[in-house]
Formats: structure tokens, sequence, C-alpha cells
């Protein structure tokens, strides 16, 4: 069972809405006053809000806008509602922090099922990654979008382990599990140690590793970090036995043969806070940096200049 606060200054609607919810298991709450539902929110607690695009005073595109910058609610999943239903009112939603649209009127069963799918994708929001115990991809993509919503600058650097599968193979699963844990500690540690502030560093799956930090910050982080990290590869391969074996493979490349050598790459980009984006948009930037970075077959860091 989860709390849904359904919003719509229609109340008819809304009860019919909460009605439908509660018969699937919910428990359902009734706000009609858009400008109230924060403050309700905060007191109610609410698993998922259910919002009405079209509501004098607040829209919903507002209320889920105050909804992501509000540091206690900014991880609860959003559901809009409307009548108008084309791709680009849908893509603006999208763009101000909700996670789904539905088109009015609602079939009940088809609205059901869409809230079960919002529910089951926030499920472990706010559990720590499991091999790490680092904020998990969850958590990442909804502080990617409180920041969006504040209009706050930031840079989005990516880190990834490269020959992380193959490093598995040859030495086994719980090896490349120590390892990637070993440098999750240490990047978490690391940021500390270099003084950086309201940043947040996650891991995002199998040695894949996504920090948030100030513009400021980002150019002492890109210089400090990949060397940090290859220092830290030392510990992991000197655990195996292998720390003699692994400093001659960076010495010379034929010694590599028969080893997994492990080795990072690091894509960044830029938020500036004037425009409209969303989180997907980021990543879909550093995916293309990436595979940008994969022609080269090797590590370094590779930062889009461009205002995302």
């Amino acid at each position: 069972m989860a709390r849904i606060l359904v919003v719509d200054t229609a109340q008819p609607t809304a009860e019919h809405i909460a009605r439908h919810l509660v018969e699937a298991g919910h428990e359902a709450r009734v706000e009609s006053v858009p400008e109230r539902a924060v403050e309700v929110a905060r007191a109610w607690r609410p698993d998922l809000f259910i919002l009405d695009v079209m509501m004098p005073g607040v829209s919903g595109f507002e209320l889920c806008r105050r909804i992501r910058r509000d540091p206690e609610l900014y991880t609860v999943s959003i559901l809009l509602l409307s009548a108008m239903s084309d791709a680009e009112e849908r893509q603006h939603g999208l763009a101000q922090g909700a996670d789904d649209f539905e088109a009015k009127p609602c079939k009940p069963a088809a609205l059901i099922a869409r809230v079960q799918s919002l529910l089951e994708q926030n499920r472990g929001c706010l559990e720590p990654d499991p091999l790490t115990g680092l904020p998990n991809a969850k958590l990442i993509r909804r502080e990617l979008q409180k920041r969006i919503s504040e209009r706050r600058p930031f840079r989005i650097v990516y880190l990834e382990m490269l020959n992380v599968r193959a490093f598995g193979k040859l030495y086994g699963p719980e090896a490349r599990d120590q390892a990637i844990g070993l440098i999750g500690r240490a990047l978490a540690q690391r940021g500390t140690e270099i003084g950086l502030q309201d940043w947040l560093l996650g891991h995002t799956g199998v040695g894949h590793f996504v920090s948030i930090l100030r513009q400021e910050d980002a150019s002492m982080y890109l210089e400090r970090v990949p060397p940090f990290c290859r220092d830290r590869f030392k510990d992991v391969y000197d655990s195996l036995g292998l720390a003699a074996e692994y400093e001659r493979a960076l010495e010379d490349p034929l010694a590599a043969k028969g080893m997994a050598i492990l080795e990072v790459r690091v894509c960044a980009a830029n938020y500036d806070g004037k425009q409209t984006t969303t989180p997907r948009a980021l990543f879909d930037t550093l995916l293309q940096l990436r595979q940008k970075a994969h022609a080269s077959r090797g590590g370094g860091v590779h930062v889009d200049g461009r205002n995302v």
C-alpha cells in the first residue's frame, strides 16, 4: 500500500480518482487547493503525487517544480494528468520534473497500472547501493532534477572503470566487487579530503560512478581524481598478489598480456542554470561523449564545453 496525494481543483474528479486508488489498496488523499499541496505533503509524506496540469493559480507544472525544489519531497514520484496529451506538452511536463503523464479522462485500470509502475520504479530510491554504500542511480537522477528545478549551475561527471568485466572473468566476481567497492569508498573520501562542497557521488552500476558538483570545483576534480584512482588500483592488484606485475604492465604494455588492467575514463557535461533540461538530456550528452571516447580505446578525461 502506498500513500498518494491527488491535487486537483475539480474536487469531484479528484475524489473519483481517489476512490479507485483506495479500491486498488492504496491510501489516497485529495487536496483541492494547489497552493497548500506542498505543506500538506510535508506533513502527510506521500509516496506519489497525482497532479492535474490545468489548475488556476498554481498549475500542475509549477507545482511540479516546487516539489522538485523541496528538500523533503524531491524524491517523490509525480504523475501529471491533462486533457491535452500532445508530445510537446508531455515533454514540457517531463522537463518540469514529472515522471510520467496520463491523458484525461483517465481509464481507472490504465491509471492504476501507471501508478503501480511509478511506485515500483521509485522503490529503493533512498537505499544506498549495496556494493559501495553510495547513493544509487535513482537518487542521482532525483538530485539532478532538484538542481535543475532550482536553476543551480553544476557539472555532472561520469567516471567509468574500464575492463571491469574482463577483470571479473579473470580474477572472479568477488575480486571485481571488492575493487568497485574500494574505488567507491576512495572517491568519497577523496572528495572530502580536497574540500568539495555541495557535491554528490553515486554508483550507477558495475563500476560506473556519477558525481554532481559545483562548477568551480570541476577543474580540480577532473585533474585530481583520475591519477588518484590509478593509485588505488595498485591496492587492488596488491590484494591479489599482483602488485609487481601491475607495475610492470603500466611501464610496458606487452607485460600486460594475460592480465586485465583496470583504468578510468571520465566524461563531464555542464549545466549553466539558465536553460530548461532534464536528467535524461544530461545523460544523453554523457553517452555521446562516452561513445566518442570509446573510439580512442583508452581512458582519459573528455569534457563537453557546451551548456546542456
